[in-house]
């Protein structure tokens, strides 16, 4: 006679057939030949038991009400949670194995950084261009010749808007192998890849920022340019990271500086018609 001790569920004596589950105490162990499929097979799952979970949520919260539904949002929140995220595609990115050879943490700290670099290419020929336009812009105006100085402005925003457009589509088009000339983990160029794309979206919005701050400051209108300046890096840009990132977990803060960089050119954009209109009233 098998004697088994537990903790019955509920009170009283019952009588039947006894089912015995055996639980498997080892995690059997597998070779991952194409880690970036097994992270997409990975994304598509948690996306598919994320809409699940909020479509239970939603139909208990109608038939039992909010306090039963919580269950399904807390789920929901346990699939979104960064660490879960970041823990699963270490085991997910090793190279035929099930351990890892870079942390994610390395992402951040070590090779994202390196391909963070690519993005900046186009920041850096902007800033070029912009200082380079500096003193002929004040020259120009300085000296009267305001259509000189649209003509120089027109070049410099036009020469950094087709480098920003030049490396936007290449980074967008190449970003995998981009990334590989830095990183040599699978699951970390899947990361990277999708960091750089996401990152470049603002190099045509940010190409005709530097521009347009450096104009403003050739006319000496200290003002617009402050105004611009801080609205990409102060005022839009750190409230945004803690509202995207709670939002889109992972990859919400890839999308701060499209945004700063929409609402600033927009707003530069405005300053400058504001400009052109009093230079065309004036005698």
């Amino acid at each position: 006679m098998n004697v088994l001790h537990g903790e019955g569920v509920c009170a009283g004596v019952a009588g039947g057939k006894l089912h015995v589950l055996h639980r498997q105490t080892e995690t059997p162990k597998r070779q991952i030949s194409d880690p970036e499929g097994e992270i997409a097979r990975f994304d598509a799952a948690r996306e598919r038991a994320i809409a699940q979970l909020a479509a239970l949520e939603e139909e208990t919260q109608e038939r039992l009400g909010q306090e039963q539904a919580l269950l399904f949002q807390i789920h929901q929140m346990m699939l979104e949670d960064l660490d879960y995220v970041l823990s699963t595609m270490k085991l997910l990115g090793s190279k035929g194995t099930t351990g890892t050879q870079a942390s994610f943490l390395e992402l951040f700290d070590g090779d994202h950084e390196k391909v963070k670099k690519l993005d900046q290419l186009p920041l850096y020929f902007s800033i070029g261009v912009s200082n380079g336009l500096l003193p002929l812009l004040a020259y120009h105006y300085a000296a009267g010749q305001q259509e000189k100085r649209r003509a120089a402005f027109r070049l410099g925003c036009t020469l950094s808007l087709a480098f920003a457009l030049l490396c936007l589509v290449t980074f967008e088009l190449f970003a995998p192998q981009l990334a590989s000339l830095f990183i040599d983990d699978p699951a970390t160029i899947h990361y990277s890849a999708g960091f750089l794309r996401r990152m470049v979206i603002a190099m045509p919005m940010m190409s005709l920022c530097y521009p347009m701050i450096i104009q403003f400051q050739a006319m000496g209108k200290a003002r617009e340019s402050l105004v611009c300046s801080i609205l990409r890096k102060g005022v839009l840009d750190i409230p945004l990271l803690f509202l995207l990132d709670t939002w889109l977990p992972l990859y919400g803060c890839m999308w701060v500086q499209p945004i700063v960089d929409t609402i600033s050119l927009i707003v530069a954009i405005g300053f400058y018609r504001a400009l052109r209109r009093k230079e065309d009233a004036s005698p």
